[in-house]
Formats: structure tokens, C-alpha cells, sequence
């Protein structure tokens, strides 16, 4: 009975188990998917707020542009409010000369003699920082995420293995045609 079905499916040359090996990856790429997403809220829900206080950090070339505090890049930092800044001969900058938004110190005053200088300064901030529970998250994620690097390679032997069971057509309904019988 096998036979006389794989005889009606005239054409399809093994692109059944072609498409089932592609819905197979589309399933696991969602699955894939929906672990990341749902590691990457995980995680975010379980960093530790760390407080600190950065002291006589120094800051090169502060101009009315501005120059951003070292801790700018952490995770969601926020910077509390400058509490001295210095020049590089260590004279006190009143706040008149600077302003301050967020995690960025920039020049704003009338004495020229602080612009695109040396400044020192201490500020508190705060962020979400790591612990042992998001870096195991975090781990997890980076080995799913790889999962699906092997995708192609399985594309690849699906496409052999449909042009092989071709090539079993293509050889059998010569056969079937009688050109290959001895003494033709």
C-alpha cells in the first residue's frame, strides 16, 4: 500500500519531508524566540539597584557641549546631583558655571577661564547592576540564542536529501520506460 501511495504522488520527489523539516525550524525558531523574550523580562526583573558616589571624577575638555559622567553607559543610571567640581588647579566651580542634565556636566557660565578645561567632579548615581541570578539568565539566553546557528546546515542536507529521492525518480521512471532492458 506504500508503494501505490508514493506511486500517486507523482512529482513531489521527497518535498513532504522537505516542508516538514522547514516547519520543524520555523517551531523551534519561535520557540527559540518566545525563551529569549521571555529570559530577557526575567532578567531584567531581578537586577540589584546598586548606589554609589563617584569622587573627584575627572572629566576632559568641558565645554557648553558637555561631557558625560564615566558611569553614562551602566544600566539604567541615574545621576543624582553634583556635589563639587573642581578645576585642575583645584579652584572650586561655582554652580553658576555649569549645567548639569542627568549623567551630562557642560559649561554655561561667564567665566571663560572653566571652559574646555579639566574638571574634577563628585556626584552620586545610581543602576541596575548584575548578580549571580541575571548572569545565569543572562548565560541561558547566549546558548539558545546559538541554537539556531545550525539552521542552515540543516537546510542544506533537507535540500540533498530532496535531490537524492529526485535522482531515485528520475532513475526509476527510466526503468519503468524500458530504455535501460538489455538488447533494445
Amino acid at each position: 500500500m506504500a508503494k501505490s501511495i508514493l506511486n500517486n504522488k507523482k512529482g513531489v520527489a521527497g518535498l513532504d519531508t522537505y516542508l516538514s523539516l522547514i516547519a520543524m525550524l520555523f517551531m523551534i525558531g519561535i520557540i527559540v524566540m518566545v525563551f529569549l523574550i521571555a529570559g530577557n523580562k526575567l532578567a531584567s526583573a531581578t537586577y540589584d539597584t546598586t548606589s554609589a558616589t563617584a569622587n573627584n571624577e575627572t572629566l576632559t575638555g568641558v565645554d557648553e557641549a558637555g561631557v558625560s559622567f564615566a558611569v553614562s553607559g551602566y544600566r539604567e543610571v541615574s545621576c543624582g546631583d553634583v556635589a563639587t567640581v573642581y578645576n585642575s588647579t583645584n579652584t572650586a566651580i561655582s554652580s553658576g558655571n555649569y549645567t548639569q542634565t542627568g549623567c551630562l556636566i557642560a559649561f554655561s557660565g561667564d567665566d571663560t577661564a572653566y571652559n574646555n578645561t579639566n574638571w574634577k567632579v563628585t556626584y552620586s548615581y545610581s543602576y541596575k547592576g548584575s548578580n549571580d541570578v541575571t548572569a545565569s539568565i543572562n548565560q541561558t539566553g547566549q546558548a539558545i540564542k546559538t541554537s539556531t546557528d545550525f539552521f542552515p546546515t540543516f537546510i542544506v542536507l533537507g535540500s540533498l536529501i530532496v535531490l537524492v529521492l529526485l535522482t531515485v525518480v528520475i532513475i526509476n521512471s527510466i526503468r519503468a520506460t524500458g530504455i535501460t532492458q538489455e538488447g533494445a
